[in-house]
């Protein structure tokens, strides 16, 4: 026989319910004590649902304002990166986490039981693993709905469960979900409606547009019905939606959500509505460039010119993106102001304005944005300029541009040309990069060193070699300069120079504070040495793969390296050592699999690959335990 034991457990309604041992073929541990010490579990009842309505609503209001801005920026590209992370690559399998033994079944029968607190407390619990990424949740489903039927059920225990099946499975209890958003409150109606509006619900639908048609809705529910209407897309909602717009007595946030919805859902016909509002309130002037999002009429394209000479940035980006979407001529009268203004947004659409009607005379235009202050555009222009470059007319040009850039003094317009060189394979430019490794800003003398590893220029050795020279081991390395020296002892790998072996050498033993250049100088050793066991720097390279006790061990990543290189070097008189630590079977860790790899070099063999790993997650408000007999 198997216990469980409630460990002062909060009841409903707000009491402690006393300790309780007993005997049962049931296997369960309530971890609510536990959570509420350490602050998870506030006190009162189970669910703050004061603190559940006030975040769910601080999401929703974030959503709507951030719909004003409709230009996505792009994302960073290509970057800085060690060639020892591939060289060789290891498909280290991740560790399989599991639930304890029993969770599912425990959980189901715990459903069952007659206490409020056990029951939140297990749908809490499923709806956690299913957002953990457990499998076995949908087991749960027809338990969980049985509960929602059940009479007098306590309001926390409804909104748990409700909960339980909006993250596992909403299809399987719609008619459930929707009444408990016409009959519950607010935090019930964020709770479920977004999964309703994610199923295109038709009853629910119908709910949302009569609740546009209704005076007497409160704001808060207007916001989630035009929110959950822009996702279903419901033509039939952008009368009533027009309306909310365009009337001037209406809260600002709920205007703007109409609007914003009418304008995800209509391609035509809003021309009007947004007529009377361009000229009027900051408000006004957000709700009309929201109407006209996907409207390409000649009416709508007046009115978003209009409106994209307002001040208020805020109206003019998403105008700007509009008019880029119909045609990017259109934006080209405002393009020249627009690379100039505060607001990247702004800034943006006129670079790509520029990008997509490109001429000689813009090239310049384009590539002044390599400085840009905002990442994400300089990182824009040089991939547009790389496009450009690749397509063959612009070839000459757009070279020209970047190597003014990369001989000139600002440093994000130096970092971007950096990139781009690389990534071209332009040998030209190595001797200035070797000059850029003395840079004063890291972005740049860190990317020239990972660039000169890449064009891997025969004449670039010896400044390569000058810098990590001159880059003491004996003195604390300046911010960033790890990184780079990591690069250069790439580099050196790649071009074969065996003069940087004493560099290497002297960073062998122990310094936590250096993880990339004694990562990669250790594995660029290997590269150089590779087929020549030398004897004393193998010991070395051992005593780094063995050093995991004390308070400060070796970095893994310098042990995987260690062991790679012993494996390059073929150095069997560590062999004893190698297959001491691999064992039996390769087990899931890059160290483990760097030994495995280094034996194979060495020795031919293969060892078998150990299953993966499987931890079980602990930590469940209730969960299996075993006797406690």
């Amino acid at each position: 026989m198997r216990s469980y034991e409630v460990v002062s457990l909060k009841r409903i309604d707000g009491r402690r319910s006393r300790p309780v041992r007993q005997r049962t073929t049931d296997a369960c541990h309530c971890w609510l004590a536990q959570q509420c010490r350490t602050g998870l579990i506030v006190s009162g009842p189970l669910i703050d649902l004061r603190a559940a309505f006030m975040s769910a609503l601080s999401f929703l209001m974030v959503a709507v304002m951030a719909l004003m801005l409709t230009s996505s920026l792009p994302a960073q590209d290509i970057q800085p990166s060690f060639l020892m992370f591939t060289d060789p690559a290891f498909d280290v399998p991740p560790r399989v986490r599991q639930l304890p033994p029993g969770s599912v079944a425990l959980w189901r029968k715990t459903l069952r039981r007659s206490e409020p607190e056990l029951v939140q407390a297990a749908a809490d619990c499923i709806a956690k693993a299913q957002t953990e990424g457990f499998p076995g949740m949908e087991e749960c489903i027809d338990d969980l709905i049985a509960v929602l039927r059940e009479p007098k059920l306590h309001r926390d225990v409804r909104y748990s469960v409700n909960r339980a099946i909006v993250e596992v499975d909403p299809s399987s209890a719609t008619d459930l979900l929707l009444k408990a958003s016409q009959s519950e409150d607010l935090p019930f109606k964020l709770l479920v409606e977004p999964a309703l509006a994610g199923l295109n619900n038709p009853p629910a639908i119908n709910v949302w547009v009569q609740r546009l048609k209704d005076p007497s809705t409160h704001r808060r529910e207007l916001l989630l019905a035009c929110q959950s209407l822009s996702t279903t897309k419901t033509e039939q909602a952008v009368e009533p939606l027009l309306a909310i717009a365009v009337d001037a007595t209406r809260p600002a946030d709920v205007r703007i959500a109409a609007g914003r919805a009418a304008g995800v859902i209509a391609t035509s016909g809003s021309e009007d509505e947004a007529a009377s509002l361009m000229n009027g309130s900051l408000v006004d002037a957000l709700c009309a460039v929201s109407l006209l999002r996907q409207h390409t009429s000649e009416d709508a394209q007046q009115h978003l010119t209009k409106l994209a000479q307002r001040e208020e940035s805020v109206v003019m980006a998403p105008a700007l993106r509009s008019l880029l979407d119909i045609d990017p001529e259109l934006v080209l009268p405002f393009a020249e102001s627009a690379v100039e203004h505060p607001d990247p947004k702004v800034r943006q659409c006129g670079l790509d304005a520029y990008v997509e009607t490109v001429d000689e005379q813009q090239l310049p235009l384009i590539a002044a944005m390599l400085d840009d202050e905002h990442i994400e555009i300089r990182t824009s222009a040089r991939q547009a300029l790389f496009r450009l470059s690749s397509e063959g007319d612009d070839r000459d040009a757009v070279s020209e541009l970047m190597k003014n850039h990369l001989n000139g003094d600002a440093w994000r317009a130096q970092e971007q040309a950096a990139l781009f060189f690389a990534a071209a394979d332009d040998k030209s430019v190595a001797p200035r990069f070797v000059e850029l490794l003395d840079s004063a800003r890291p972005e740049v003398f860190v990317t020239v060193a990972w660039g000169l590893r890449v064009l891997a220029a025969p004449e670039t050795a010896d400044g390569i070699l000058d810098k990590v020279q001159r880059e003491s081991v004996d003195r604390p390395s300046i911010p960033h300069g790890d990184r780079q020296l990591g690069h250069l002892f790439e580099a050196c790998a790649v071009l074969g120079d065996k003069r940087v072996l004493p560099s290497i050498a002297r960073l062998v033993p122990k310094d936590v504070r250096r993880p990339y250049s004694r990562s990669a100088g250790i594995w660029a050793g290997g590269k150089l040495m590779e087929g020549q066991p030398n004897e004393q720097i193998a010991a070395a390279l051992m005593s780094r793969i063995t050093d995991v006790d004390g308070e400060v061990p070796e970095l893994e990543v310098v042990r995987r390296m260690s062991a790679v290189t012993l494996g390059r070097m073929k150095a069997e008189s560590q062999l004893s050592q190698l297959r001491s630590l691999a064992g039996d079977e390769i087990h899931a860790s890059d160290v483990s699999y760097a030994v495995g790899w280094a034996i194979e070099q060495i020795t031919g063999e293969r060892l078998p690959f150990a299953p993966p790993p499987t931890v079980t997650v602990e930590g469940w408000l209730i969960q299996p335990v075993l006797s406690v007999n």
